[in-house]
């Protein structure tokens, strides 16, 4: 491969996100910060990082979509050394790699205009969350928090709290599950500093390039924020609480955990992440069971825990949305009954 022989290999960016032209206009200093089979992270700076990726369904507004077939390991791109910026192109490493960038598209997220009108009845999004549920359970690991979810879904929690009386080593879950179940009741309840509290448990812990309580967190925020919106409206008090939440969170992982963990915290609280990720949040808002089965097995596939564990996110946080759903509804019918 060009590493190994000393070739020197030349790509296309398709589509650069609006965020990532942002940031590469201003930079001054670029390194690459980990190299991995689907994906190059470049850091700039101190705060914003890029990702390179070769799927759109891995595209965020801070990524820049190449036209590539092969392992990003292969291009003999090595971390730690600089990019420079020459002519419309990223030049690694001394020219081990270069990057075009001049007719790549400016990518910006689709545009979904969801409101109370526009989503599913009660009903159908709880079938299509359930579809949802089903296919994290077929996620064959377990090291995240897949168990957080399918312990309490088939167990219950009494049977939970007895068992883990006699746990020796506690799993991740079983560790992240008390400071879980606590920071939903701090959303209920529209508690700040529980939901601050809890959530400075959970950044940083678990495996995964980026930490599994991390993916967990984003796929959370990004569900409050995306149906939130579509529930309560723009100007609703819930979703400013959502969006005050999600903004906090991200600045408590600075410091907390990893650069890739922080990373996507930062784009959560903009209602911003994978594009497949976004897609999913709609589709169990809008769309059909076979939408949803299928976004579902496409999210699954980043990474081997982290597309679990954003899953897992979603499912908490619209099962939350549902539930107030649920009381609007019955509040409308009372006030019908009450009218007529």
């Amino acid at each position: 491969m060009c590493g190994k022989r000393g070739l020197k290999e030349s790509l296309k960016a398709r589509a650069i996100g609006y965020r990532a032209l942002n940031v590469i206009r201003r930079a001054k200093l670029v390194k690459v910060i980990g190299v991995f089979d689907k994906s190059i992270y470049l850091g700039f700076g101190r705060r914003y990082l890029v990702s390179m990726v070769g799927n759109m369904d891995y595209m965020t507004p801070y990524s820049i979509l190449l036209e590539v077939d092969k392992s990003f390991k292969s291009l003999g791109v090595r971390s730690d050394t600089s990019v420079e910026l020459k002519s419309s192109a990223l030049v690694f490493d001394a020219g081990t790699l270069t990057v075009g960038l001049e007719k790549a598209s400016i990518w910006t997220p689709p545009s979904y205009s969801l409101s109370r009108k526009s989503i599913k009845g009660v009903s159908q999004i709880g079938l299509n969350l359930r579809i949802l549920r089903d296919a994290i359970y077929t996620c064959p690991s377990r090291e995240g928090l897949v168990p957080l979810l399918e312990e309490v879904e088939k167990k219950g929690p009494l049977k939970l709290f007895l068992e883990d009386k006699d746990a020796t080593e506690p799993t991740l879950s079983q560790r992240a599950r008390p400071a879980v179940e606590a920071l939903m009741w701090g959303l209920f309840g529209g508690s700040t500093s529980v939901v601050l509290d809890r959530a400075s448990v959970l950044i940083g812990l678990g495996p995964g390039l980026t930490p599994s309580c991390d993916d967990f967190l984003a796929g959370l925020m990004l569900s409050l924020l995306i149906g939130g919106k579509a529930i309560f409206g723009r100007k609703s008090t819930e979703l400013s609480f959502y969006g005050k939440v999600a903004t906090l969170v991200s600045r408590l992982a600075r410091g907390k955990t990893n650069v890739y963990g922080e990373s996507l915290l930062i784009q959560a609280k903009s209602g911003e992440g994978p594009k497949v990720v976004i897609d999913l949040i709609h589709s169990i808002l809008t769309g059909k069971p076979s939408e949803v089965a299928s976004l579902s097995r496409s999210v699954l596939n980043i990474g081997e825990t982290s597309g679990a564990d954003i899953a897992t996110g979603i499912f908490y946080g619209i099962r939350f949305l549902l539930s107030k759903l649920e009381h609007l509804e019955v509040q409308r019918i009372d006030e019908f009954y009450r009218e007529t």
